[in-house]
C-alpha cells in the first residue's frame, strides 16, 4: 500500500499517503493524525485513509487565509475565465466586502456561524440586499472552486441564510413623458447630434449603453431596416476602455429598427461624411457610429454623463440613460408585443429577467414590434 505511518505520541499516529502528482510532477501527499491503540489499528486507519483520499473524500487542507484564497482565485481562475468588467466587479467586492471583514480568517477553519455573522455585519453596515447577495455569491463561488482544487474539504457557504432577493422595479418614462423627451431631443442642434441619435436609438431599440458605444456602421442593414449587436465598448476600472463580445450569447442579436430611427441614423451618417471632408486628415475613420468631433469612438462614459445633465437642463423627471431601455420595454408592453419577443429584442439571457419587471404576455413578431414603434411615434410627432 502506498502509504506510511509513524507514532507521534501515546495512542497517536501520523498517516501519510501519496495519490497522484501535481502539474509539476511532484507527488501529492496527504497527512492525517489519528488516535490508535496499536500498530494494527494504525494499519486499518491507514488503509481507510488511503481509500478516502483515492476516492476524493479527503481534501488536502490549506493553511491559506480567505484573503489569500481570494487572491489565488482571482489570479488562477477569474483572470482567465471572466470578462474584464466582471473581474473588476469581483475585485471591488473582495476589497470592500470580503477582506475587511473575514480576510484574516483561515479558510479551512471558518465556520458557518462566522460567515452568518459576516453577512449580518454587511446588512448592518447599510449595504443593499443585492450587494450582500453579490458578495456572498462570489465567496461561495470561490469556495466551490478551491474545493475542486482540493484546498478545502467542505464549502461552509452552503448553510448560510440571506434575505430573499426581490428584483427592483424598473423606473421609466410614461407615454406623456416620452412625448416630451422626444420633443426636447429632436430640438437639439448638431453640436449635440451624437447624443441626440444615441438617445433616440436607445428609446427605439432598447440597446444597452455599451452596445450603443460598440455599434459600427457595418452593423446597420439599411435595406432590412435592422442592426446587429456584435460587440460592447465600456470603461472598466483598472482596465480602461474595453471592447468585448456581447454580455451573453442571446445579447448577440439582430433587431428591427423603426423607420424614424433609420432616417435619423442616415442623417447622422451624412453629417459625419461632411465633417470628414471638412477636417480632412484630422478625421479618424474608426467605423464606429458614435464618435467624437474627430471621428474617434466616443468615450463610453460620456453618454451616461451627458444624459442626466440634459434631463436637468430641460426640466424633465430624473431617470438614467439605462432607464431609457426600460422605457422602450414599457412602450412595447403597451403596444401589445409579446413578452417572449421583448426578451429576445432586449437580448435577455433568460425570459425570467423580463418577467421580473413585465408580466403581460403578447403574441407579435419582431417586425411587428418595429412597425408598431414606427406608427406610435409617427402619430406623436405628427400631432405637433
Amino acid at each position: 500500500m502506498p502509504g506510511t505511518y509513524r507514532k507521534r505520541g501515546k495512542d497517536s499516529y501520523l498517516l501519510e499517503v501519496c495519490i497522484g502528482a501535481d502539474y509539476t510532477g511532484k507527488p501529492i501527499r496527504y497527512n492525517k493524525t489519528v488516535h490508535c491503540k496499536s500498530p494494527r489499528e494504525a494499519d486499518k486507519a491507514l488503509a481507510k485513509f488511503y481509500t478516502d483520499c483515492e476516492a476524493g473524500n479527503y481534501a488536502k487542507e490549506s493553511t491559506l487565509t480567505i484573503s489569500q484564497l481570494c487572491d489565488l482565485y482571482m489570479k488562477e481562475h477569474a483572470k482567465h475565465s471572466v470578462k474584464a468588467s466582471t473581474y473588476s466587479k469581483y475585485a471591488v467586492l473582495i476589497k470592500n466586502q470580503i477582506k475587511p471583514y473575514i480576510g484574516k480568517k483561515k479558510a479551512n477553519k471558518i465556520t458557518v456561524l462566522q460567515l452568518q455573522q459576516w453577512i449580518n455585519d454587511l446588512y448592518e453596515s447599510g449595504l443593499s440586499n443585492k450587494s450582500v447577495h453579490c458578495a456572498f455569491s462570489l465567496l461561495r463561488t470561490i469556495f466551490t472552486t478551491v474545493k475542486k482544487w482540493q484546498l478545502i474539504s467542505a464549502n461552509p457557504c452552503e448553510d448560510v441564510t440571506l434575505k430573499p432577493l426581490r428584483p427592483a422595479e424598473a423606473d421609466f418614462y410614461n407615454r406623456d413623458e416620452v412625448f416630451i423627451l422626444i420633443d426636447k431631443i429632436m430640438a437639439l442642434s448638431n453640436d449635440e447630434l451624437t447624443y441626440k441619435v444615441a438617445v433616440m436609438l436607445d428609446l427605439f431599440t432598447g440597446l444597452r449603453a455599451s452596445e450603443i458605444c460598440g455599434l459600427k456602421w457595418e452593423d446597420i442593414y439599411w435595406g432590412e431596416k435592422s442592426l446587429t449587436v456584435e460587440r460592447n465598448r465600456s470603461y472598466v476600472h483598472g482596465f480602461g476602455v474595453v471592447e468585448d463580445s456581447p454580455k451573453t450569447k442571446k445579447s448577440q442579436r439582430t433587431i428591427s429598427v423603426p423607420v424614424l430611427c433609420i432616417n435619423l441614423l442616415k442623417e447622422y451618417q451624412l453629417y459625419q461624411k461632411k465633417e470628414k471632408i471638412r477636417l480632412g486628415s484630422k478625421w479618424n475613420n474608426s467605423g464606429y457610429v458614435f464618435v467624437n468631433e474627430f471621428g474617434e469612438p466616443i468615450f463610453p462614459r460620456n453618454i451616461n454623463r451627458w444624459f442626466p445633465n440634459f434631463i436637468k437642463r430641460e426640466g424633465l423627471r430624473k431617470i438614467t440613460f439605462h432607464q431609457l431601455r426600460h422605457t422602450h420595454t414599457s412602450i412595447l408592453d403597451y403596444l401589445g408585443v409579446s413578452e417572449i419577443q421583448i426578451s429576445k429584442r432586449l437580448g435577455h439571457s433568460q425570459l425570467s429577467t423580463t418577467r421580473n419587471t413585465y408580466t403581460h404576455i403578447f403574441n407579435n413578431s419582431d417586425q411587428e414590434a418595429a412597425q408598431k414603434m414606427d406608427d406610435y411615434f409617427s402619430k406623436l410627432i405628427n400631432q405637433k
